[in-house]
Parts: C-alpha cells; sequence; structure tokens
C-alpha cells in the first residue's frame, strides 16, 4: 500500500531533524556539580517563565453546564470572571478575563 503519505512518513523517518532537541542542549553534565556551583553563587537557576502574581491555575468553562449560579465568580481567587447581563437578548453571559488566566 504504497502511498503519498506513506513516502513522506518514511523521508521523515530518517531525515535529520532541523533544530536540537530542547532539554538536551542545555542539561548540565551533573546535576549535583550544579548545585554546587548554585551554593557558591557561580551559577544561577532560572525558572523557564515567570508564574503571574495571582496565578492559581487553567480556567474550564463550559457554557453548556453553566446554570449561572455565579459561585464560580465567588471562588476565583485571581477575580478572572465577570458575570455579564446581556440585555440585547434578553441572555445573561459570562465574560472570562483573560490577563494572567489561561483557558482551555
Amino acid at each position: 500500500m504504497a502511498t503519498p503519505m506513506g513516502f513522506e512518513l518514511l523521508k521523515q523517518l530518517f531525515k535529520k531533524p532541523a533544530t536540537n532537541v530542547f532539554p538536551i542542549t542545555y542539561y548540565p553534565d551533573s546535576i549535583l556539580k550544579l548545585l554546587e556551583k548554585v551554593e557558591k553563587g557561580e551559577a544561577k537557576i532560572h525558572p523557564p517563565v515567570e508564574i503571574p502574581k495571582n496565578f492559581r491555575g487553567k480556567i474550564v468553562f463550559d457554557r453548556d453546564k453553566c446554570i449561572g449560579c455565579k459561585l464560580c465568580i465567588k471562588v476565583c481567587p485571581a477575580e478572572a470572571i465577570e458575570f455579564i447581563p446581556d440585555k440585547k437578548k434578553g441572555l445573561e453571559d459570562m465574560k472570562l478575563l483573560v490577563g494572567n488566566v489561561f483557558i482551555m
């Protein structure tokens, strides 16, 4: 079953990667030696991405499951949820403020 997709898969299987595997490139030879250098002040460990001040995780909002109780607004530690009534349509709507929050 030779197909164009099959040929492409075989070609990609034997092709050299265009980039380095990220963690391997910057991985130290010895973790213990690295930690010793950190204690002496010769090296620093930085987090890969700075975590926002009020970050508490991901918000997952499913409009079909929402019953409009507004409990999510009361318990959200980052205050990232806002309730906005839509008077034009006669419906009420939820708005997620996306400043420092990830939405799925």
